[in-house]
């Protein structure tokens, strides 16, 4: 079943059709809270790991997490267990929250591996409208919280119910994914804008929403906040420190492997059908898979592990760049074509030999888009000339896409005058190198 949907991913392309797969398929195993009339689908773990093509005949003498002396980390077995104030949504008013089938979850998910992808790809933060919220029923009335809540509060509370299973596991590694990625600013919920003219950096839409509880969004909408988003942050850096515990002693290191396993198949299927934002998104869950198994007290006696450490890290090393690469590039929105400014026929001409030499077959066209040199002074001897450059935007094809990659014509500066001439990368921060471009 773990194989058959983690191959299901490769059919539909999306971050959730993996998981998805492997919960609506195992209704049979659901798990209820009586006293709270919420159910969440489960997933006999059993199953899931002997039914695995990939199984060792001695995975059932590893089923513990570690050695037999070590005390288990106790966790809840209801939703009615949970710590209130880690996870502080009604279960009874708010019972969406804490369903993994509930579409929202998953595209909480789906949209924030997309983000990822694309951060990653452009190696810089991408202002990627992450701005919605879902109302929340609380004691002082109806609150708003953001969207990933749903994901959080769903995947961290299945998996705390259920650390042994193959299906909680994989919902502790989506809630731990998403939330190193909140924890080391790589994706942000609030909206950044770009500080004109292009090139010049990014500002906060909202100046402080991060410690504001109530928002004018720019549509006139008011929002109330259930708690401030620095508050939210670290509450679920608490949520994730309690869920790491539970791991440790009570998933067992077979669950892992075999969750590892399937997925690093999976992404061999994803590979060979050309589904890059599959490979990239699987790669990265297999990353924390990795990470627990690797540090796991079982690995010295697993007569695997070699070789899933040997295809992890072939994955990660020859093929993770051109996954990541092509996935942003295929969800990147295309900026406008860069506007040309007028210098004199001797640079245009340098700017179009130098961008043909250093692109090849991929090159389109040489844009010079400004009309005056800037002089760069020694930091440590200001009267000292050093060099100067110029932008240049260099149309390329790459495939059936078109892109700028953004250049700089460069001059040294010696025995009193400037010479040659050099095409180099901008140097201009918080701008990619290579952005996507709506050639006209």
């Amino acid at each position: 079943m773990l194989l058959a949907a983690s191959l299901a991913f490769a059919i539909c392309g999306t971050a959730s059709a993996q998981f998805g797969g492997l919960v609506n398929k195992a209704k049979s195993s659901v798990k209820s809270n009586t006293e709270n009339k919420v159910k969440m689908a489960g997933f006999n773990a059993k199953a899931g790991v002997n039914n695995s093509s990939n199984s060792s005949s001695n995975e059932s003498s590893e089923s513990s997490s570690s050695s037999s002396s070590t005390p288990k980390a106790k966790h809840p077995n209801s939703l009615s267990e949970l710590d209130k104030t880690l996870f502080i949504y009604s279960t009874t008013d708010n019972a969406s929250f804490y369903d993994v089938t509930n579409p929202k979850v998953e595209k909480g998910y789906v949209d924030f591996c997309n983000v990822c992808t694309q951060t990653e790809a452009e190696g810089r933060h991408v202002p990627y409208d992450m701005l919605e919220f879902e109302d929340c029923k609380t004691a002082n009335g109806v609150k708003q919280v953001h969207l990933t809540d749903l994901s959080f509060a769903a995947y961290y509370s299945y998996f705390m119910m259920n650390p042994a299973e193959v299906s909680g596991y994989q919902c502790y590694i989506r809630a731990r994914l998403m939330q190193d990625c909140y924890r080391f600013d790589k994706v942000g919920v609030f909206p950044y804008e770009q500080v004109p003219p292009p090139g010049q950096g990014w500002k906060e839409v909202y100046p402080g929403a991060k410690n504001m509880r109530n928002i004018t969004l720019k549509d006139g909408k008011s929002i109330s906040l259930i708690e401030t988003e620095t508050a939210r942050q670290k509450r679920w850096d608490d949520v994730q420190s309690e869920a790491e515990d539970i791991l440790h002693s009570n998933t067992p290191y077979n669950v892992i492997r075999s969750v590892l396993k399937g997925t690093l198949e999976a992404i061999k299927q994803c590979d060979a059908a050309g589904n890059n934002a599959a490979c990239t998104n699987l790669l990265r869950e297999a990353g924390y898979m990795y990470q627990d198994l690797a540090s796991h007290p079982w690995k010295s006696k697993d007569e695997q592990f070699q070789d899933i450490q040997e295809q992890y890290n072939n994955y990660f090393k020859n093929k993770r760049l051109g996954w990541l690469k092509a996935a942003g590039n295929a969800s990147a929105k295309p900026v406008e074509m860069p506007k040309a400014a007028s210098v004199s026929a001797e640079i245009q001409n340098q700017a179009t030999a130098k961008a043909k030499a250093k692109f090849g077959a991929k090159f389109v066209k040489a844009i010079v888009t400004e009309s005056d040199w800037h002089v760069y002074k020694e930091p440590n001897y200001p009267y000292n000339t050093s060099h100067r450059t110029m932008d240049v935007d260099v149309i390329i094809k790459e495939g059936n896409d078109y892109f700028v990659s953004h250049q700089m014509l460069w001059q040294n500066y010696t025995g009193g005058k400037f010479s040659g001439y050099d095409l180099r990368n901008s140097q201009r921060m918080n701008r990619p190198i290579q952005q996507k471009v709506n050639y006209k």
